[in-house]
């Protein structure tokens, strides 16, 4: 079923403006409430989540839509913070942890005096609380260029600490210098004390922009990158020794962006172009039992772009799954083998496009989750700032029949009442049962400010609690 063939569902609209007076001052309490920030999430439950924005009515790309509304829990982070005039803005992967809350970490995008922080959400509770404070942490001082992003994906070991690396938030002017540490280091903290200490600086002069780790075996993943944003190749920074045990391919790496990470066998898996002018990209295999790596270990579908997001573990048959440029992959690491899965969901939606086409341009993707028995893969598309043209998709793809479902879309509920655009997510994690969708989104409170096209300023931090009739028979 195309998106055009369900447009007309918009009653759940209509009776919106027929809310009695009582139900409106309500609504306003709520909307007033969410606006202010604060610790405690609302609640949206609302068949107007299912309702298709007008823009998609003409599409050509065929996706259904959820039967069922889902549980939608958001909350800002705090409100003081971003009023603080800063660009306030969420860039890394979160993790959900052993206790089962919700990690997740903002920053201000600064550079003197940068600052970033990780949260925890709480199911039980609704409520969201500061748990590390990355500044003091590291020990910056208030005028030194600082770690205005956490960029790279927070992992939590068994130990019950989150470990990461720092990225800038800003990149400081050439030449600069200060007393403490400027470059991309892999930190620790406890989020149940607040804790931490630096392990380590991974690779001056640089940051890190992309991490994940091997939390069986102590190793932090890296794709560091310079200040002009260009990337420095592949690394392996042993966090029990405290330094880089690999270090290469800077010439040939090509994502910047994503690793695939094997825990059953040790091994990591980034893409490449290892010949010099062509576009043919590769899957290069770091073995993590002898520290070497095989640049040319599996070779990417023909026309296929650098893998820009995958799931962060295996599925029941041995498989991850990967995206790049919208376009979906399923990749076996055992076998040796890629292959193509289909447009994920379109860049912009156009009558023209073929959606059969490897050709069409898909929307920019940065996290993709697997259900537990395989079936399903969950993703936010138009990442950076761009989600709410097309209404903020929350997208469900079975993995058995090819089929692209909507759980809900978020943009005009959220502007509607509460005057909040949702720009996209760098950040999303799914529940160990499956029954639940973790993320934080960038976004924009309307009327504070003059509009921008993309949404940033003011992310949020949201759960979308996924009907049992949604996700029916995981299995593949």
């Amino acid at each position: 079923m195309s998106g055009a063939d369900r447009h007309h569902r918009w009653w759940p609209l209509y009776v919106l403006c027929l809310w009695p007076p009582s139900a409106q001052a309500a609504g306003e309490t709520e909307a007033a409430a969410f606006r202010a920030g604060g610790d405690t999430a609302i609640t949206v439950e609302d068949e107007a989540l299912l309702v298709i924005p007008a823009m998609l009515a003409a599409s050509n790309f065929a996706f259904t839509v959820a039967t069922t509304a889902p549980r939608v829990e958001a909350v800002l982070y705090p409100i003081s913070l971003q009023l603080e005039g800063r660009e306030w803005s969420q860039w890394g992967d979160g993790t959900i942890g052993l206790d089962g809350r919700f990690y997740s970490a903002i920053g201000d995008h600064g550079g003197p005096g940068g600052r970033s922080y990780v949260y925890a959400f709480d199911a039980g509770t609704h409520k969201l609380d500061l748990v590390i404070d990355q500044q003091s942490l590291l020990g910056q001082q208030p005028d030194s260029w600082g770690f205005g992003k956490i960029h790279g994906r927070l992992d939590q070991f068994d130990d019950g600490w989150l470990y990461w690396a720092t990225y800038w938030g800003t990149a400081p002017p050439p030449g600069h210098t200060q007393s403490d540490e400027l470059y991309g280091m892999a930190v620790r903290a406890n989020p149940r004390t607040g804790e931490g200490e630096i392990l380590g600086v991974l690779d001056v002069p640089f940051v890190i922009p992309s991490s994940m780790a091997d939390t069986r075996r102590g190793l932090l993943y890296a794709l560091p990158c310079d200040r002009d944003w260009q990337g420095q190749g592949f690394l392996v920074y042993d966090l029990a020794q405290r330094r880089t045990i690999y270090r290469g391919h800077a010439d040939t790496e090509a994502s910047r962006r994503f690793i695939f990470v094997d825990e059953t066998d040790g091994s990591a898996w980034f893409s490449v172009r290892p010949v010099p002018g062509s576009p043919q990209v590769w899957l290069a295999r770091y073995d993590s039992a002898t520290n070497q790596v095989e640049e040319q270990a599996v070779r990417l579908p023909p026309g296929s772009d650098p893998v820009r997001a995958g799931t962060e573990h295996l599925d029941p048959l041995g498989r991850f799954y990967g995206v790049g440029n919208g376009q979906l992959l399923r990749f076996d690491p055992a076998g040796r083998t890629v292959e193509p899965v289909g447009l994920l969901w379109p860049k912009r939606h156009d009558s023209r496009a073929d959606p059969a086409s490897s050709s069409v341009p898909g929307a920019y993707t940065t996290v993709l989750e697997i259900s537990p028995g395989g079936r399903y893969l969950y993703a936010i598309p138009n990442a950076h700032g761009l989600a709410w043209r097309d209404g903020a998709p929350v997208l469900q793809f079975d993995t058995r029949t090819g089929v692209c479902k909507v759980l809900a879309f978020l943009g005009p509920v959220f502007e509607q009442r509460y005057s909040y655009r949702v720009g996209g997510t760098y950040c999303l994690e799914l529940s160990p049962d499956g029954s639940s969708l973790y993320f934080g989104t960038n976004g924009e409170l309307l009327g504070t400010e003059p509009a921008d096209e993309s949404a940033f300023g003011h992310p949020a931090c949201m759960v979308l609690h996924i009907p049992p009739t949604e996700r029916a028979d995981d299995s593949i």
